[in-house]
């Protein structure tokens, strides 16, 4: 996509955010996305194994932009991670038991529009498993969760264009819950 007019995101010394046309941009990508089932039965202990992933590429970059007085042509449009993955595997078990792994990379993202500030790289990985159940008129799904399980120190919902350099927002580090839901 070749955009005219593109609005970038600015944030003023009192934390308000505010847009301006940024002019030119190339925004090119590609997203892969495939899942593999290598079990589907109705007897035994395993009854369901399914293995998925993803993959996104995305280019996005000014074409032609001036911010004050400086060009930021060829630039990367911030915010955006180039390359991301994600990958899992679902495992069924007879009388309701669950369980599904998932691992998730993103590439290091620019900061700001100058690409001189820029989050890292990293990888994070979670797990669930559950007990689901269904009834007549509704279902219901027990279940305990880990994410972030390798305690992975990273900047999650990043503040784009920051003023005062307050670019980044600590993730949480490894979380476990647990929980009920029902469903009608």
């Amino acid at each position: 996509m070749n955009l005219k007019n593109t609005i970038a995101q600015r944030r003023d010394a009192g934390g308000g955010d505010y847009f301006v046309n940024a002019g030119e941009t190339d925004q090119r990508g590609i997203e892969l996305q495939t899942s593999f089932t290598a079990v589907r039965k109705d007897y035994g202990m395993v009854r369901g194994l399914l293995f998925w992933g993803s993959y996104a590429r995305q280019d996005l970059k000014y074409r032609d932009y001036l911010r004050d007085t400086i060009s930021l042509k060829g630039n990367r449009l911030p915010g955006i991670a180039p390359h991301t993955l994600s990958a899992g595997a679902d495992l069924q078990f007879a009388k309701g038991i669950y369980a599904r792994l998932n691992w998730n990379y993103s590439d290091q993202i620019f900061l700001n529009d100058q690409n001189t500030v820029k989050a890292g790289s990293y990888h994070t990985a979670g797990a669930r498993v559950g007990y689901s159940l269904s009834l007549k008129r509704f279902a219901i799904d027990l279940f305990t969760a880990v994410e972030n399980l390798t305690d992975t120190e990273y900047s999650l919902g990043n503040d784009i264009n920051a003023a005062g350099g307050r670019f980044f927002n600590v993730a949480p580090g490894r979380v476990w819950s647990i929980g009920i839901s029902f469903k009608r």
